[in-house]
């Protein structure tokens, strides 16, 4: 069967739901054409059993978890000519996680945590790879990106709280994580709400901005920098507090 599959997008993506039961691809809502996959069940634990190709995964639903572990890890592919975002949350309040494997945003894609307020994602022990822009907060707030359980991130881009509507947003890096933005790093993208949170915690955890000055609290609005229990951060420059 999976021969007959092996061609398809998003093959072999199973869900077990919160209780138990397994569902083939066939039972999940069938990709768009344009390849977004679609994970609608609340509480839902979703798993990948094969590696996977489409241009988006999108989480529909409250308390969702994706496992990439099977098998010693499995990938979630998006192709390089993909320039929207390869990672949506579709309403506020929403969590979800992804663990193992590897999601590799072929340098295209983006990753906008906080489309509305109040959303999380936390990726454990995830390679998540080549993604050209995060934004943390996209004009709302209290939203929260995690990496965990000696997770590794690679970015062009990052911005927190952008927009004058964001703020009270964190960027956490936790457990043995490593997070590495290669381009530009903005803490603080607007003046916004202010409250915006960068953490690294944890023996191991490190954070690397080799490339651009990073500037914390722009606008003098109590944005903080924590680096704690053996994290580490190498940055090409700080400032801390630029609001003139």
């Amino acid at each position: 069967m999976m021969k007959e599959l092996e061609n398809r997008i998003a093959i072999a993506l199973c869900a077990a739901a919160f209780v138990g039961s397994v569902f083939a691809i066939d039972d999940l809502p069938v990709p768009n054409a344009d390849g977004k996959i679609v994970l609608n069940t609340a509480g839902g634990e979703y798993a990948a059993t094969a590696d996977v190709v489409c241009t988006q995964v999108v989480f529909s639903a409250n308390n969702i978890s994706l496992d990439l572990s099977a098998d010693g890890g499995k990938t979630i592919s998006i192709p390089s000519t993909v320039t929207t975002d390869g990672f949506s949350i579709s309403a506020r309040d929403f969590t979800a996680s992804v663990s193992g494997g590897v999601w590799d945003f072929g340098g295209g894609a983006n990753m906008t945590v906080g489309k509305f307020h109040n959303d999380a994602i936390t990726f454990s022990g995830t390679k998540v790879r080549n993604v050209k822009n995060v934004t943390i907060g996209s004009n709302f707030r209290n939203c929260t990106l995690t990496l965990s359980d000696s997770a590794e991130f690679d970015a062009e881009s990052m911005r927190i709280a952008s927009s004058s509507n964001g703020g009270r947003c964190k960027f956490e890096v936790l457990d043995g994580a490593t997070a590495t933005i290669n381009g530009n790093f903005f803490p603080e993208d607007n003046a916004g709400y202010g409250d915006n949170c960068l953490i690294v915690d944890g023996v191991g955890s490190s954070l690397s901005v080799p490339n651009k000055d990073v500037v914390l609290g722009s606008n003098l609005s109590n944005d903080r920098m924590s680096i704690s229990n053996g994290g580490s951060a190498a940055l090409q420059s700080l400032t801390v507090g630029n609001g003139g």
